[in-house]
C-alpha cells in the first residue's frame, strides 16, 4: 500500500507559491494518506496525557559502606542513602528505616525521612566495644520489594588476646572466652612485639611443661586457660596470673583456671563471660601488678582494715568523673580479705559489680568494665589503651543497682609475681 504525505496548512500558514513552500504555521499537522483514502493525523507525543506518577524504585548508598573506627566511637561519616524513582530522580519524603545488625554500639536515629534532595542520614553511628563486624542497614518498610543497603564497620585494634585451652570446654564456653578476648582487644589498641616463646620456657605453674619446646608464635598477648578443681562449690570460682612480659612492660603470657564446680553456677547466672572478663584483666595487670609498679598505699595484708588505695593519676581522676569522691588524687582498693583479693581489686563496698571488684554474688545486675578500670592500665605505663571502650557505670547507680550487699556466692583470686601459690608466682621478661 502507498502513502502520500500532504502538508496541510493552518490559519496562520503561508500559501505555497509556484514551486516554493511556505513555512508550516503553528497549527501544521502531518497527514498521512493511505491509498484506501483514510487520512491518519499523527499527534504530538505531548498530547499523550499526563506523565505517570513518580515510583520508588531504588535505594542506593549515599555515604561510605566500609569503614573502620575506635571501639565505642563514632564513625566519621554517618549511613547515607537516596531514594530514587523510576526516572533516576531523587525522592522526597521517604521514611528510612535504619537498623543496628550485629556489633552492639547504638545509631541515632532509626527512622529518617528524606529531604528535598532524596536523602535519608544518621545523627550518629557509634560502634560496639569489643572486636566484633559492626553493621547497620537501611530499609524502605513501605516498599518491602527494594532491596536495603548494608553499612559495614571494624574495630580498630592493633592488640590481639589469644587463649589456649589446656583442658577441654564446651562450645558455649568456648564462645564465652572469645567475646572476652575481644573486649580486651577493643580496650588495648596499640600493637606489642611479636614473640615466639615455648611452654618449657615458663615458670612453674604458669603452664610450663619442660618436656615441651615447640615455638609458639604470640601476637601479642597468649593466656593457658583451663577448667579444673579449685575448691569445690563457692569458694574460688577462677583465678589468674601474669607469667611473662615483654620488655616494655606489658603481659606476654597469662594464666587462668576456672573451678570445675562452679562453671554450671557462672552459666547459669550469665556470668561466665563477665568472670572470664575479670580474670583476663588480672593476667594483663590489673591487680596482679600493682604493688610491683609502686601504684598501692597502705596495703591491708598484715594490717586488716587499712585505708588501701591505687595511687595512678588517670584512674584516680576517671574515679572522681564517675561520681567517686572521699579519696582525693586515689581509688579505694579492697581491704579485706586474703592474699589474691585485697589489694588487688576495687574495694567492693563502693565499686559493687563493677567488673574489678573481688566477689560474685549472681544477682548483679550486669558487670560493667568502668572508666577506672580501663583508665588504670594507662597508669601500669605499658599499654595504648582506648578510653572510649570503658561501660557507662556511676558509683552512685553501682549502690543503689544492688540495694544492699549480698553474700558472695564466689570469689576470684589473683596472683601476683611475688607470690608462692601453684598457678603462678613468677613473671619472666621476654626480649
Amino acid at each position: 500500500m502507498r502513502s502520500h504525505l500532504l502538508s496541510v496548512l493552518g490559519l496562520l500558514g503561508m500559501a505555497a507559491c509556484g514551486n516554493e513552500i511556505a513555512a508550516p504555521g503553528l497549527y501544521d499537522r502531518r497527514v498521512t494518506v493511505a491509498d484506501d483514502g483514510d487520512a491518519d493525523a499523527g499527534g504530538d507525543p505531548g498530547d499523550s496525557g499526563p506523565p505517570p506518577a513518580p515510583i520508588v524504585t531504588a535505594l542506593v548508598a549515599a555515604s561510605a559502606v566500609a569503614q573502620s573506627a575506635f571501639a565505642g566511637d563514632e564513625v566519621a561519616e554517618p549511613p547515607s542513602v537516596v531514594v530514587r524513582d523510576q526516572f533516576g530522580n531523587p525522592m522526597a519524603g521517604q521514611s528510612v528505616h535504619f537498623t543496628l545488625e550485629a556489633g552492639g554500639g547504638g545509631i541515632d536515629p532509626s527512622f529518617v525521612t528524606t529531604d528535598a534532595e532524596g536523602k535519608a542520614t544518621l545523627t550518629a553511628w557509634s560502634l560496639g566495644k569489643r572486636v566484633a563486624p559492626n553493621q547497620v542497614r537501611a530499609r524502605l518498610d513501605a516498599t518491602p520489594g527494594i532491596a536495603p543497603v548494608t553499612f559495614d564497620a571494624t574495630i580498630t585494634t592493633a592488640y590481639t588476646v589469644t587463649v589456649r585451652f589446656l583442658t577441654t570446654v564446651t562450645a558455649t564456653q568456648r564462645a564465652a572466652f572469645e567475646n572476652a578476648a575481644s573486649r580486651w582487644s577493643a580496650v588495648i589498641v596499640g600493637d606489642l612485639e611479636d614473640f615466639q616463646v615455648s611452654r618449657s620456657q615458663l615458670p612453674n605453674g604458669c603452664a610450663r611443661d619442660a618436656s615441651d619446646s615447640t615455638p609458639i608464635m604470640v601476637d601479642d598477648t597468649i593466656i593457658f586457660a583451663s577448667v579444673q578443681e579449685i575448691d569445690g562449690r563457692g569458694g574460688v570460682l577462677a583465678q589468674a596470673a601474669p607469667c611473662a612480659q615483654h620488655d616494655a612492660g606489658g603481659i606476654a603470657v597469662g594464666v587462668m583456671s576456672f573451678d570445675v564446680e562452679d562453671l554450671e553456677f557462672l552459666e547459669s547466672n550469665n556470668v561466665l563471660e563477665g568472670t572470664i572478663l575479670h580474670e583476663m584483666g588480672h593476667v594483663i595487670g590489673i591487680g596482679s601488678l600493682w604493688s610491683m609498679n609502686g601504684l598501692i598505699l597502705s596495703p591491708s595484708l598484715g594490717a586488716p582494715g587499712a585505708n588501701t588505695r591505687f595511687t595512678g593519676e588517670n584512674a584516680a581522676q576517671a574515679f572522681v568523673d564517675v561520681g567517686g569522691t572521699g579519696f582525693t588524687g586515689t581509688v579505694p582498693v579492697e581491704n579485706s580479705g586474703t592474699a589474691g583479693s585485697a589489694d588487688s581489686h576495687w574495694r567492693e563496698s563502693i565499686f559493687r559489680n563493677e567488673l574489678m571488684s573481688p566477689s560474685i554474688s549472681g544477682m548483679e545486675p550486669s558487670l560493667p568494665m568502668s572508666a577506672v578500670t580501663v583508665a588504670s592500665l594507662k597508669d601500669l605505663g605499658a599499654y595504648t589503651i582506648n578510653d572510649l571502650a570503658a561501660d557507662d557505670f556511676v558509683i552512685a547507680s553501682a549502690l543503689m543497682a544492688n540495694g544492699p550487699q549480698y553474700p558472695p556466692l564466689g570469689v576470684c583470686r589473683v596472683v601476683t609475681p611475688s607470690e608462692e601459690h601453684p598457678l603462678g608466682g613468677g613473671l619472666v621478661e621476654l626480649r
